[in-house]
């Protein structure tokens, strides 16, 4: 997962020069992007964000060429594939690509394949899984949604700060050294950044933030670098604060991972998003849960399950779509027959 993410930033740093032809602002890039609060949140999760990163930034660097926009659509029919919510930046790459014919008959193309793939390995079952039973599931109520969105925005200031720069400069006639890579940037920046709104749905979190983070990295270090063209010390100081400001965001959560940082959460949070169990908690638990009669299904969470060799209730690698899901009675009542639990 993080040899992943080390390689997506690579090519997000090759569309900062592109647009920049700063090699400050493309040095810049990684060190920034690995100090991200949600990616270092998020730090080699076996998560589906982490598998679409590489996929949209390598769409990122081969869309603005007509030679990559199949490729680049094939790309980002694959984050798709991976998660449905990619749709949203995945349409827009494909309308900013240089080829928009080839990037759409490569992202058809490709979604078509994979979409094959899975009726022939998992039937139907995967369209009741991934669509339909996930329209079931419900929505947040809106205070808590509220304070996930005040949460969100505290942990991407730095990054907006670096956004509104760039558009600002480019109301006053800045473009990009590379315009096509611009526009790329744009769309699937702001097609990432909407991806958020997916966290209404119950059972989504702002896990979904590294991508989002990633793709308006680009161009927030670009319109810092026009932003500080000629900067005054005024300038430099606002960069230097917003940047600590991230960079402590980071640290903070390394510091107190328990209670999810004290910069990191948003002001009057009470502790949050913090670990769950320490590495020595997992094992004791695996090694509890190992204790069990193998026929015996567990209690525990999936993770621990899975490490202690041991089988979820009703043959089911997570209870989460069974019970919330109607479509899914069938399952429900498959869990529920399987009584005895352990420990």
């Amino acid at each position: 997962m993080v040899a992943l993410q080390l390689f997506a930033l690579a090519l997000l740093a090759t569309a900062v020069w592109r647009m920049s032809r700063s090699r400050w602002a493309m040095a810049l890039t990684p060190p920034l992007g690995v100090l991200l609060p949600w990616t270092v949140h998020q730090q080699g999760s076996f998560q589906p964000e982490a598998l679409a990163l590489p996929c949209l930034a390598g769409a990122l660097v081969l869309a603005p060429r007509r030679r990559g926009s199949r490729w680049a659509g094939a790309l980002l029919a694959t984050a798709v594939g991976i998660k449905l919510p990619m749709a949203i930046p995945a349409l827009l790459g494909v309308w900013a690509a240089a080829d928009r014919r080839a990037a759409a008959t490569g992202f058809v193309a490709t979604l078509a394949v994979l979409g094959a793939a899975s009726l022939v390995v998992f039937g139907t079952g995967v369209v009741d899984d991934t669509v339909l039973a996930q329209l079931e599931v419900g929505r947040h109520a809106l205070r808590p949604l509220a304070g996930v969105g005040v949460q969100a925005a505290w942990n991407l200031t730095p990054l907006a700060f670096g956004v509104l720069a760039a558009a600002a400069a480019w109301r006053r006639g800045w473009r990009t050294c590379d315009p096509r890579q611009g526009r790329v940037a744009v769309a699937l920046g702001a097609g990432t950044a909407l991806t958020l709104a997916s966290v209404t749905k119950v059972g989504t979190s702002l896990s979904v933030m590294p991508p989002v983070e990633a793709l308006l990295l680009p161009l927030a270090i670009a319109g810092a670098a026009v932003w500080l063209e000629g900067a005054t010390l005024r300038r430099m100081a606002i960069a230097a604060a917003l940047t600590a400001f991230l960079v402590a965001q980071s640290v903070s959560l390394l510091a107190d991972p328990r209670r999810g940082g004290a910069v990191f959460l948003r002001p009057l949070s009470p502790p949050a998003w913090g670990v769950a169990l320490t590495r020595r908690e997992v094992d004791a638990q695996v090694s509890a849960l190992g204790r069990c009669p193998r026929q015996v299904p567990s209690s525990q969470d999936p993770a621990i399950t899975f490490r202690a060799h041991r089988r979820m209730p009703g043959g089911q690698p997570d209870l989460f779509l069974p019970v919330r899901a109607r479509r899914l009675a069938g399952v429900a009542r498959r869990v529920a027959d399987d009584r005895r639990r352990c420990p």
